[in-house]
C-alpha cells in the first residue's frame, strides 16, 4: 500500500529487531522462549520487551513470565493462563482477556482501555492505567510508552519481517485513545505520540506536554492553564474554549487549528482570517495516499475549519503558512522562528514585533528563507530588504527598489525583475535560470535564458 514517508520512516525505526536474547544475556522483561507469533525487541527505546501486537495467545501457559513493557495490542489473550506474570508496564490496550487468569499477576502501571475485554477474567486491577473517559489520572506519566508508540492514533503498517531466520507478520494500527472528561493534572506525556487523541474536556492543569505530538487531537475545552506545550506541533488541533493561561509554549507550531482557547499567557493571539473561516486547509482523504494512510480516520472527525493560528513570541513559523488575509496587528513574534514562511499575498496588518532580519514591507512579511510564488511586488520600495537562501518563483518585483537588498543564494527564475534598482544589493551565488530552462527578466530586460552563463550579474541597469 501506499503509504506517507512520514509513518514509513517510522517502520524503519521498529525493524531492527531480533529473537530474545540469550539466557547468558536476558533482559528482565522479555521471557526465555517467546510463543509462536511474538518476538523480543533490540530497538533501543524497545529493547527487552516481547512484540506481541495482534498475536494469538488464547489459552497460552504464561504462567509467571516475565513481560515488563510488553505490547499487546489487540492481542488475543482469552484464557491464557497470566498467573504470576509480571505485567509491569504493559501495553494491553484492545486486547482480549476474557476468561484469562491473572491472580498474582503485578498490573503496576499497564494500560488498558476501553476496548480491552476483562470479562470473566480473574484479576486484581491495581496499579492498571485505564485510559478512558472520565480517568482519574492525576500525575500519571505515560513517558514510558515508547515515544513514537504512545497512547495516539498509527496508522496501519503490517508486513512479514524476519526474526532470527524465521518469519513474523508484523503489525502497527491504534486507534488514539479517548480520554474526554478525564483528569490529567501533573501528568508527564513529554515526548509521547498522542495524536487524533481525545482530551475534550480533561484536566490537564500543570501537565507536561512538551514534545508531544498532538497531530489533529481535540483539546477543546480542556483546561491546560500552567501546562508546558513547548517544543510541539499542533496542526490541525482543535483549542475551542481551551483554557491556556499561564502555559509555556515555547518553540511551537500551531497551525490549521480547528478552534481558539478562551485564555491564552500574555503576548500570544489566536487568528482567523479576517475575511470568513475556510475548510480548505483541512485535511481530507480524497487521493490514494491519505486513504491508505488515514482508512477513514480523517472522515470521521468531520473537520470543518482548520484555518486557525496560534502565535506569540516562540510561535514557529514554517513553509505551507500563508499569512495573506491576516490581521496581525500587535502581534509579538520578537523570538519567533520562521523559515520558507509563503509571503505570496497581503497581511491585513503588521505584527508589533519580528526577529532580526525579517521586515513587514507593504503588508508582506519578509525575511531570509522566504518562500514567495505568484506574488506581485511591482514598484514597491523593498530597499535592503533580506531575502537570502530564498525561493523567489513567477512573481514581479518590475520597476521596483531592490537596491542593497541580499538575494544571495536565492533562486530567482521565473521572476521579473525588469526596470528594478540592484544598486549595491548582494546576488552571490543567484540561481537565474532553472534546469529546465525557466528564466529571470533581468532589469535591463532581458531574459537571463539568453544571457552569458543564463544570468543577470552583467544585465542589471535599466
Amino acid at each position: 500500500m501506499k503509504k506517507n514517508a512520514y509513518f514509513l520512516s517510522l517502520m524503519m525505526l521498529l525493524l531492527p529487531f531480533a529473537g530474545c536474547l540469550s539466557s547468558e544475556e536476558e533482559v528482565p522483561g522479555c521471557p526465555d522462549n517467546p510463543p509462536d507469533g511474538t518476538a523480543c525487541l533490540e530497538w533501543y527505546a524497545l529493547e527487552g520487551r516481547l512484540w506481541a501486537s495482534h498475536a494469538d495467545l488464547g489459552m497460552a501457559d504464561l504462567r509467571d513470565a516475565e513481560l515488563i513493557g510488553a505490547i499487546m495490542w489487540k492481542a488475543n489473550l482469552s484464557r491464557a493462563d497470566l498467573s504470576g506474570a509480571d505485567l509491569r508496564g504493559a501495553n494491553l490496550r484492545g486486547a482480549d482477556l476474557s476468561g484469562a487468569d491473572l491472580s498474582g499477576a503485578n498490573l503496576k502501571g499497564a494500560i488498558s482501555d476501553s476496548h480491552t475485554n476483562w470479562e470473566g477474567a480473574i484479576v486484581d486491577k491495581a496499579g492498571l492505567i485505564v485510559l478512558e473517559p472520565g480517568s482519574k489520572l492525576d500525575g500519571v506519566d505515560l513517558t514510558s510508552y515508547f515515544d513514537v508508540l504512545g497512547i495516539g492514533w498509527l496508522p496501519e503498517e503490517e508486513g512479514w519481517i524476519t526474526v532470527e531466520e524465521e518469519e513474523l507478520w508484523f503489525i502497527i494500527n491504534t486507534t488514539a485513545a479517548d480520554l474526554s472528561g478525564a483528569t490529567l493534572s501533573n501528568s508527564n506525556m513529554s515526548g509521547v505520540n498522542l495524536m487524533i487523541t481525545n482530551f475534550s474536556g480533561a484536566n490537564l492543569r500543570g501537565a507536561d506536554l512538551s514534545h508531544a505530538s498532538l497531530l489533529l487531537a481535540n483539546l477543546s475545552g480542556a483546561d491546560l492553564s500552567g501546562a508546558n506545550l513547548s517544543g510541539i506541533g499542533m496542526d490541525f488541533v482543535d483549542l475551542s474554549g481551551a483554557d491556556l493561561s499561564n502555559a509555556e509554549l515555547f518553540d511551537i507550531a500551531a497551525i490549521g487549528l480547528r478552534g481558539c482557547p478562551t485564555h491564552l499567557p500574555e503576548g500570544w493571539s489566536c487568528l482567523f482570517p479576517e475575511a470568513g473561516r475556510s475548510a480548505s486547509e483541512c485535511p481530507t482523504e480524497d487521493d490514494e495516499g491519505t486513504r491508505d494512510e488515514f482508512n477513514g480516520v480523517l472522515e470521521a472527525l468531520h473537520l470543518e475549519y482548520c484555518d486557525g493560528l496560534l502565535l506569540g513570541p516562540g510561535s514557529i513559523l514554517r513553509g505551507g503558512v500563508d499569512l495573506a488575509g491576516y490581521n496581525l496587528t500587535g502581534v509579538d513574534l520578537s523570538e519567533a522562528r520562521i523559515y520558507y514562511l509563503e509571503s505570496n499575498g497581503r497581511l491585513l496588518g503588521c505584527p508589533s514585533s519580528l526577529p532580526e532580519g525579517f521586515d513587514c514591507r507593504h503588508d508582506h512579511l519578509l525575511g531570509n528563507n522566504s518562500w514567495i510564488e505568484g506574488a506581485d511586488f511591482s514598484g514597491l520600495d523593498l530597499n535592503g530588504v533580506a531575502l537570502a537562501y530564498s525561493y523567489i518563483h513567477n512573481s514581479s518585483f518590475s520597476g521596483g527598489n531592490l537596491s542593497g537588498a541580499d538575494l544571495s543564494w536565492s533562486t530567482l527564475w521565473g521572476t521579473n525583475l525588469s526596470g528594478t534598482d540592484l544598486t549595491d544589493a548582494i546576488i552571490f551565488n543567484v540561481i537565474w535560470t532553472s534546469e529546465d530552462g525557466l528564466g529571470t527578466i533581468c532589469p535591463d530586460g532581458t531574459n537571463s535564458v539568453d544571457n552569458e552563463d543564463e544570468s543577470c550579474e552583467n544585465n542589471l541597469s535599466y
